[in-house]
């Protein structure tokens, strides 16, 4: 199968994914595009297709943190509620705990305020997938960073941060994304 073929497949079974997700979590209706509800959308999906270690989940819950989108943290709780993630109940905070484990998923959004470098430099050793919404959040330490192409919501993938964290990420998940940066040469895939 060719790579042009697999991306194509990829990218039918996102659309198709989201298209599932956002048929379960509320119903079909002006309001269900905003773009919180397509973020969490994705945020959740993209849950799938990593892989974490096995120690990693050994908790009582998958825990999500939020920083700088409260509107994203409330629609995240919605389309979540009653829902696992990797087997276990989710718990969504919307700031980083002081002490105890570490979220098995940070997101920083465009609202945060503090310094993101130094915020995923102090964290960087966690098993924890980092999705940012800020200009230039890949080159900043993101794994995933969410982007507007053509008025539609995107994202890309920087893998040093993936296998820094310890984390195995889909290369479906890959296949969809609209540039990936390689671990070793810190260029981009496509």
């Amino acid at each position: 199968m060719t790579d042009g073929r697999r991306r194509i497949q990829a990218w039918i079974a996102l659309t198709a994914w989201l298209f599932v997700a956002f048929s379960a979590a509320r119903p079909l209706s002006a309001e269900a595009y905003r773009e919180e509800a397509v973020k969490a959308a994705f945020l959740h999906r993209f849950t799938g297709y990593v892989d974490w270690p096995a120690e990693a989940l050994g908790g009582d819950a998958f825990r999500i943190t939020v920083l700088g989108a409260p509107e994203l943290a409330a629609e995240l709780g919605r389309v979540l509620e009653g829902r696992k993630v990797k087997g276990l109940p989710v718990a969504i905070a919307t700031s980083l705990p002081r002490s105890g484990p570490h979220p098995h998923l940070l997101y920083v959004g465009r609202g945060y305020a503090g310094d993101l470098g130094r915020l995923l430099a102090q964290h960087r050793s966690h098993p924890m997938l980092v999705v940012t919404d800020q200009p230039q959040g890949l080159e900043k330490g993101g794994a995933i960073n969410f982007l507007l192409v053509d008025q539609r919501l995107r994202f890309e993938v920087s893998l040093e941060p993936v296998q820094a964290a310890g984390l195995t990420m889909s290369s479906q998940l890959l296949a969809v994304a609209v540039r990936v940066l390689d671990a070793r040469s810190g260029t981009g895939a496509r």
